[in-house]
């Protein structure tokens, strides 16, 4: 079985834990690379019943047993703003 908390630690800003269910809240939101699939702004993990689930705010995005999971990479975190702000006086 594929180790999603190793994985993504350093991303994660809460996580609960119990018998039926894993749930982990994300620092800010995230692209995810699952197997060469993008999914892109997730902020909250849910493993339940051997499946990942994906959610972006309280939006399901998708569902992957976690026997199909080679990798996982996280990519972009779009809480910084990279924009400027000018204004001529």
């Amino acid at each position: 079985m594929f180790n999603i908390q190793q994985t993504v630690d350093e991303f994660i800003y809460s996580k609960f834990i119990n018998n039926i269910n894993e749930i982990y809240v994300l620092k800010g939101f995230y692209d995810i690379n699952i197997n060469d699939s993008i999914y892109y702004r997730i902020n909250m993990l849910v493993i339940q019943n051997e499946k990942l689930t994906m959610f972006r705010l309280s939006t399901r995005i998708c569902s992957i047993n976690i026997d199909n999971i080679d990798h996982i990479r996280i990519f972009m975190d779009y809480r910084k703003l990279n924009f400027r702000i000018s204004a001529k006086q």
